[in-house]
């Protein structure tokens, strides 16, 4: 009996049970007998979550494409459902093939933040296959994992057979050409792993070495589906995703994506217009988000969106441009974009003042900020986010009451200019220094000093909000949340540790870590528990300054970038110095002399 015959009979006490059904439009469903090599796609976070990722869906249409090749796709089940699971013995399974995962050559998991990795241990469990790559047998899947949170592979190594650092679209095919060749003349699973890694790319934790990021240099090739995986139940980002452009040339010393997706590359007018009508044929959807870091610096925006509204207009579709950068929109844009309705714009300050701002290279002054409150604001728009961090380098009081004083004159510009009740949402999230940034040498603050923070913010927030609605400062119609300082600790162990938070990875997921990434399940006393089993010692991995010199765990990893260049970054911003757009000024980072 399949994996989910055995679960249907609970599925009615089951959260949202339409996750587990294999009902989506679009999909591939290949004959399992026909194919040589079947790999399984996991993204461990909720169906919700991995539906709308853009990056599994590129994966799982590019193998589909390959002949003798089946990808099938999962994704972790609730808690609800892994209670009965894990009592039932159900093991996950393939949403289309209905097959287990351990049936499956190879499982293809795709990290794209810390706070998954116990998830993945999770799936692992629950399937039977052994925690420990060490310890897995012939038959088991080879564990393979990629996405954005690799760029330190070390707190999960003992757990995955092979990483791919860097952006897989060439190299999945190269895999695999390289598995049905090897599933052909009967290889053994050893055998497989080692032919795997040497593709550009791959790491395999067992025989250690370096590793360099891969790079797709042509994303106008690039694939991306046209033919949408459709859920029939509601997910997080329900609409066409076009990536428009890969990588950001801006330099921002927080950023790791930032850095970890140099150099920029663009996709053309057309290409973009081609892949938005096709998803829209193929789905019925009635929105299209651009996706970039920051759309606003794609060469060609003002030719795609107004492409996109001489299309759009008379069929009524929206267009989500999910990240905005402050002075670089333009009038042009706002009247293009106001032509069909509107969703909600979303800016990142990240810091309260222009010294902090310029600290972090953000290149942003307080003046582009309030012009660009004002254009969106003016042309009918009612919301706006708003991000920030509290513990940058560097940081004052001055810095976190700036935070309070710049939301104070967007509130009273918006209030002024608006045709509605303008609508704020303030999100203010802890910094934590991640490798290949600028930033690494830094601490990140104590759990006791973001708390002060947090007050000190809460404070200058309810004197505001008591205010009377008639005076300048009061925050009537601003939303404000903060991100939990516990969960960035932890976030900060998994992206920053070296062989020390793999056994606390261990020890925590032993002891019920699961879904960390949720604010609403997340546990902080397990990890606390955890970090004395193992003796984890903070002061050393997270609250010190590193030497210049010093190795970090995640050295062996070449993004193409140089070291010294991020030392020279760091340098100026403990100056107060500011880096030009690399695509102005080649800054020297070292990436484009080894392309």
């Amino acid at each position: 009996m399949k994996p989910l015959d055995r679960l249907r009979p609970f599925l009615p006490l089951l959260e949202r049970p339409s996750r587990y059904l294999n009902q989506e439009i679009n999909t591939r469903c290949k004959e399992w007998e026909g194919a040589v090599y079947r790999v399984l796609l996991l993204f461990p976070d909720t169906y919700e979550v991995g539906m709308s990722h853009l990056g599994l869906r590129i994966i799982y249409h590019i193998l589909n494409d390959q002949e003798g090749v089946l990808a099938d796709r999962t994704y972790l089940p609730w808690r609800d459902a892994l209670e009965v699971m894990e009592r039932e013995g159900i093991p996950l399974w393939g949403l289309e093939t209905g097959r287990p995962l351990k049936d499956f050559h190879l499982l293809e998991v795709s990290f794209q933040q810390e706070l998954a990795y116990t998830n993945l241990l999770k799936a692992l469990d629950v399937s039977g296959v052994p925690l420990l790559a060490s310890q897995r047998r012939e038959e088991d899947p080879i564990v393979m994992v990629g996405g954005a949170a690799t760029v330190n592979p070390v707190p999960f190594a003992p757990f995955v057979d092979l990483v791919f650092v860097g952006e897989s679209e060439e190299a999945q095919v190269e895999i695999a050409q390289l598995m049905v060749d090897a599933l052909v003349r009967g290889a053994s699973r050893e055998e497989r792993v080692d032919l795997l890694s040497t593709v550009e790319g791959v790491w395999c934790p067992a025989k250690g070495g370096r590793v360099r990021r891969r790079i797709v240099l042509d994303l106008e090739k690039a694939p991306s589906p046209t033919k949408i995986l459709m859920s029939p139940t509601a997910i997080v980002h329900d609409r066409v995703t076009v990536e428009i452009m890969r990588g950001c040339s801006r330099g921002c010393r927080f950023c790791q994506a930032g850095f970890q997706y140099r150099p920029v590359r663009e996709r053309s007018v057309a290409r973009i217009m081609e892949l938005a009508r096709e998803g829209l044929a193929s789905t019925g959807y009635d929105e299209v988000s651009l996706l970039s870091l920051s759309a606003t610096d794609h060469s060609g925006i003002h030719a795609i969106i107004r492409a996109f509204m001489e299309a759009g207009e008379s069929s009524f579709v929206s267009l989500s441009l999910p990240s905005l950068r402050s002075g670089t929109l333009t009038e042009e844009l706002i009247r293009e974009i106001r032509r069909v309705r509107k969703t909600g714009f979303t800016m990142a300050p990240e810091a309260g003042t222009q010294r902090l701002r310029d600290v972090i290279n953000k290149n942003i002054t307080t003046q582009e900020i309030m012009e660009t409150v004002e254009k969106v604001f003016s042309a009918g728009w009612d919301l706006m986010k708003l991000y920030f961090m509290i513990g940058l380098p560097t940081e004052t009081r001055e810095d976190l009451e700036g935070i309070a004083h710049l939301v104070d004159e967007i509130v009273a510009l918006a209030r002024r200019v608006s045709q509605r009740k303008p609508r704020l949402h303030v999100s203010v999230s802890p910094f934590v220094p991640k490798p290949h940034t600028p930033f690494q040498w830094e601490p990140q603050d104590t759990q006791e000093t973001f708390d002060e923070k947090i007050r000190f913010l809460r404070g200058l927030i309810s004197t505001r909000r008591r205010a009377p609605r008639r005076r300048r400062g009061s925050w009537s119609g601003v939303e404000l949340s903060f991100h939990n300082p516990r969960q960035s600790l932890i976030e900060a162990l998994m992206s920053r540790g070296g062989e020390e938070a793999q056994a606390l990875l261990l020890e925590a997921y032993k002891r019920g870590a699961l879904f960390d990434q949720w604010g609403e399940v997340f546990d902080f006393r397990i990890w606390q528990e955890a970090m004395e089993a193992v003796g984890m010692d903070l002061s050393n991995v997270l609250y010190r300054t590193r030497g210049r010199d010093e190795p970090f765990p995640w050295d062996f990893v070449d993004m193409g970038f140089t070291r010294e260049f991020l030392w020279q970054e760091r340098q100026r911003a403990l100056k107060g110095e500011t880096t030009p757009d690399c695509r102005e000024v080649c800054v020297g980072c070292g990436l484009c002399d080894q392309e």
